[in-house]
């Protein structure tokens, strides 16, 4: 016979598949974000010509890109923090198994 864990005797919320989708989407957003910035300013000024068709110069394109590398890292350490500290609650949370000594 199985026995539930504490996670599976609680019904789940409507709202917890939604919120989860979000996570994953913010996390993966920032993700490729990082990966794909371009690491000089003149091809950030190239990027956002391509993108939007706007014009930049090398110094708006590296504040450009300071930014959008500060928001991202951000978003990370968020999500990051949240699912660690989901995590030890969790952990906190759990019964340790009772020893018979004898």
């Amino acid at each position: 016979m199985k026995s539930l864990s504490c996670c599976m005797d609680r019904p789940r919320s409507p709202g917890t598949s939604k919120r989860r989708v979000t996570q994953v989407t913010g996390f993966l957003f920032s993700s490729v974000t990082l990966i794909l910035m371009p690491k000089c300013p003149v091809c950030m000024a190239a990027y956002v010509a391509l993108i939007t068709g706007i014009s930049v110069s090398t110094a708006v394109a590296s504040h450009l890109r300071l930014g959008l590398l500060i928001v991202c890292l951000s978003v990370l350490a968020c999500l990051a923090l949240k699912g660690l500290t989901k995590c030890c609650r969790g952990r906190a949370g759990a019964k340790l198994p009772q020893v018979e000594g004898g």
